[in-house]
């Protein structure tokens, strides 16, 4: 029931009264009153008749104005006749035998009448007649139930009217007792969770001889967590748990953070290796099979994250715990091989294949499109890739693909993309993962079949109609990963020269020149693309950038403020165009070389929407921080859009969610 103003209202229950026999009595008996005092001061006293007859009825007004406040104190509306013809109506009679609590509002929840049951409550309250129910009741409109003394009553509102006014009836029915039991039910309902060891499998080619030690006290700290609140732990597999325990105890892990992640993570194997593990879980309603099936997928997406977290998927939505150690490589030539073929098998059955990046697309986003269309183009497919031609940051990449005649015409817009979408058409999303940022989001609306091929952190489920995800937040650049699967796949032909630099220039980018998340994987793909041709000379030519774009880095150095000794911000605003995207994320890396920063954001104001860049050294997790911002990205590179807000109030939530990050370490 919802509190409705009355401000304006005018309620006729307030205008129209009706005189009990006690009020006549009373008025008459102040008149008689004022009459008798009026003659005694007339005959007994010499003050002038008129004078006393004033004063006699000033009093008498004065007394009747005291006793009608009194009585509205206790009665302040009367009932008026639409309301009495209800309650005299044969409705009226049946709400009067009710033994249920009842009352009647009207249409903006102001309470007009009250049955015998609910008097001494309200009555104890001091409620009165006109009061909002709201004032009176803790009202729960989600699951209609109100309390009342303590006690929690379900309520159904039937409406009626009566000489043309609405009124609502309102009976309510105990459910306290019920309400009991939800809670403990609530409380003991199994919750399902896996846990998976993160990096033993890559480790164990290291380090052998206290690998069993590690894993025995790995294995030690989760069985004592899980029975200390009496829950039951399983392992299936060398590296992998299943965990059932009270839906109550979840909740005590939940505000404890998942501490778990902190003491597995002191386990160390050899010298100083971590340990650490992944972790789903499902508190969600339907069947055990139900809640295992979430849980599985919670687990999944805690692996693509970059494993070291929780994953806890309810019925309001997913939150993540933990994340703050960077990604372990867990990538095989096995599984770029099995992804190739899956890839092959989705381009051989569709009826064409468009492949998109993400808005205001950089090198790593178009040179991977450009390796994926080499993988179409060996399964016997020439693709489309939606771009826009018109992307300043790009005009270095459109100009060396125009070298090659067999990609003219390849590149198109958005609308001639729309107009290939055909019922089987695949879509191929790369470097990116959050749909509502590609090139053009309208393109995946319409397509049924999307594979996806990324190395940013996945933060949400994909819908169903993605059919296969590469997502690996360990790879450098999704260039690298789409490398991978040229290298090891079976459907893709040899690369040019100009193509292998393309895919070169934006493993360059994302590594910052190979400075900045870098393994060894990274290398083996920048080998595969010098074997193909690629000149680091020529490649580098593609990064030369006119002295307009030095003046706008320049508007971000001179505006650096250290926030809490080790984080660099600086916000631009106004006299800005599309091209500060890539000056902002520019200016954050170059902030890294301050002494003692650890993390650097960028902050620019563009056409109405604030766009963020954040760089980190590898100590802080950038992901977590802008993914309070609806943002994502990778542990150390990130970024995230604000609408409609002033620079400095997305400044301000900036440093809040670096606060939060901080305070739960």
């Amino acid at each position: 029931m919802k509190k409705t103003p009355v401000k304006n209202y005018k309620n006729p229950a307030r205008d129209t009264r009706i005189a009990t026999k006690e009020d006549v009595i009373a008025i008459v008996a102040f008149g008689c009153l004022a009459i008798l005092l009026y003659v005694v001061l007339a005959v007994y006293t010499k003050y002038a008749n008129l004078y006393t007859g004033i004063g006699v009825l000033a009093a008498y007004l004065f007394l009747l104005t005291v006793w009608a406040a009194r009585r509205m104190k206790v009665d302040p509306i009367m009932l008026d006749n639409s309301m009495l013809g209800l309650l005299t109506s044969p409705l009226g009679e049946l709400i009067g035998k009710l033994h249920s609590p009842a009352l009647i509002c009207d249409e903006y929840g102001n309470l007009c009448w009250y049955n015998a049951e609910l008097a001494p409550w309200l009555e104890g309250k001091g409620a009165a007649l006109g009061s909002s129910i709201n004032s009176l009741f803790d009202v729960d409109e989600e699951k209609h139930r109100l309390t009342v003394n303590d006690r929690v009553y379900s309520y159904d509102a039937v409406g009626t009217e009566s000489e043309g006014r609405r009124y609502v009836l309102i009976v309510l029915k105990d459910v306290t007792d019920l309400v009991s039991l939800e809670e403990v039910y609530d409380k003991e309902r199994v919750v399902v969770a896996f846990v998976s060891l993160d990096n033993i499998e890559e480790v164990i080619q290291y380090v052998h001889e206290n690998l069993r030690d590690a894993i025995a006290d790995v294995d030690e700290k989760l069985r004592h967590w899980v029975d200390k609140v009496g829950g039951i732990i399983k392992s299936y597999d060398n590296d992998k748990y299943i965990l059932f325990f009270d839906s109550a105890d979840l909740d005590e892990f939940i505000r404890n953070r998942f501490e778990i992640l902190d003491r597995v993570r002191s386990t160390h194997i050899g010298d100083g290796i971590s340990v650490t593990i992944s972790m789903g879980v499902a508190r969600v309603s339907g069947s055990l099979a139900v809640r295992q099936e979430a849980a599985q997928a919670a687990l999944d997406l805690a692996l693509q994250r970059g494993g070291d977290q929780v994953v806890y998927k309810y019925e309001g939505g997913i939150e993540y715990y933990g994340g703050r150690t960077k990604a372990v490589y867990k990538r095989t030539n096995v599984r770029a091989r099995m992804i190739s073929k899956q890839l092959c098998a989705l381009i051989a059955r569709a009826d064409n294949v468009i492949i998109m990046g993400h808005r205001f697309a950089d090198f790593d986003a178009f040179g991977a499109a450009i390796g994926v269309a080499k993988i179409c183009q060996g399964c016997g497919v020439r693709p489309t890739i939606a771009i826009d031609a018109g992307n300043e940051n790009l005009r270095n990449c459109f100009q060396k693909a125009a070298e090659l005649a067999d990609l003219h015409g390849m590149f198109v817009g958005e609308k001639d993309a729309l107009e290939t979408v055909k019922r089987d058409t695949l879509l191929i999303v790369v470097d990116v993962n959050n749909f509502s940022y590609t090139e053009f989001p309208s393109v995946f609306e319409r397509v049924e079949n999307v594979a996806v091929i990324d190395h940013h952190i996945q933060t949400t489920e994909f819908p169903s109609k993605v059919k296969l995800d590469f997502i690996e937040p360990s790879a450098s650049s999704a260039s690298e990963l789409v490398c991978e699967l040229l290298e090891f796949g079976s459907g893709s032909v040899a690369l040019r020269k100009e193509e292998a630099e393309l895919m070169l220039a934006g493993i360059l980018l994302d590594t910052k020149h190979f400075t900045r998340n870098t393994g060894i994987r990274t290398y083996s793909a920048a080998h595969f693309l010098g074997a193909a041709g690629a000149d680091p000379v020529d490649t580098n030519d593609l990064f030369r950038v006119d002295a307009d774009s030095f003046y706008k880095e320049s508007r971000f150095i001179g505006a650096i403020q250290i926030y809490r000794g080790n984080i660099a911000i600086s916000c631009v605003e106004g006299d800005t165009d599309q091209s500060y995207r890539v000056i902002a994320a520019q200016a954050a890396d170059k902030m890294l070389s301050i002494n003692k920063i650890e993390a650097a954001f960028a902050l620019v104001k563009i056409e109405g929407t604030t766009y963020i860049s954040a760089r980190s050294k590898g100590t802080i997790n950038v992901q977590l921080i802008l993914e309070k911002m609806s943002g994502g990205g990778h542990f150390d590179v990130a970024g995230a859009q604000v609408s409609e807000e002033p620079v400095q109030s997305v400044l301000s939530q900036v440093k809040r969610c670096v606060d939060e990050y901080f305070a739960h370490p």
